[in-house]
């Protein structure tokens, strides 16, 4: 559980139980205000049962109503673009194994129905005398402006790229007096069979 100094030192005073709610409230108040702010959700997994946890931030994030998410792992799963689950499946896996950082960047489906791209980052933060992970906790992060201004980049690339290779006229680029780039028709130009004869010459 997250508790604030406050309310910790109100506990190791003894102070009743009205004033130690009152700054637990607080102190939950602050976080969450804190996080939305962020565009941070917090998620909390038990491996055991299946149960999770989901922050209001979390749940409000994808646009649902803190009763439309069910609290346990399958409803989770049930919201991942099928996609990108391989890779999550993989991750999680390795972060268990071999202790790799659980870092990915995947979509969820938002209530509309449609996709929301996040980057989640958790742990594993408790296991069994036997080294099984019991429970796992972590963050997911609104990233989908980031990438879909990455997919509009990379898009437009591609259409330049399309362009140049395609035009009738010699396109090249020199850095340092030395070819850093050749179209087809440059290469045709200096009879070249290809841009790699050519670049750094």
């Amino acid at each position: 559980a997250l508790v604030c100094w406050r309310v910790k030192r109100h506990l190791e005073r003894g102070d009743d139980s009205r004033a130690t709610q009152d700054a637990l409230r607080k102190s939950q108040e602050r976080l969450q205000l804190a996080l939305e702010a962020a565009g941070i959700g917090i998620w909390d997994w038990n491996m055991v049962t299946g149960e999770a946890y989901f922050s209001d931030s979390w749940i409000q994030m994808l646009g649902y109503e803190l009763d439309e998410v069910e609290p346990n792992f399958d409803a989770w799963r049930a919201i991942i673009h099928p996609d990108d689950l391989p890779a999550i499946e993989a991750a999680i896996q390795a972060h268990i194994d071999d202790g790799v950082p659980y870092e990915v960047e995947h979509r969820l489906r938002t209530k509309r129905g449609d996709w929301l791209w996040v980057l989640t980052r958790g742990k594993v933060v408790r296991r069994d005398d036997g080294g099984r992970p019991l429970r796992m906790a972590g963050t997911h992060r609104d990233v989908n402006e980031t990438k879909l201004m990455q997919e509009a980049l990379r898009e437009s690339e591609e259409r330049f790229r399309s362009i140049v290779e395609g035009a009738p006229d010699a396109i090249f680029i020199q850095s340092d007096r030395r070819f850093a780039y050749l179209n087809p028709a440059a290469c045709r130009l200096f009879g070249a069979a290809s841009a790699d004869e050519l670049k750094g010459t």
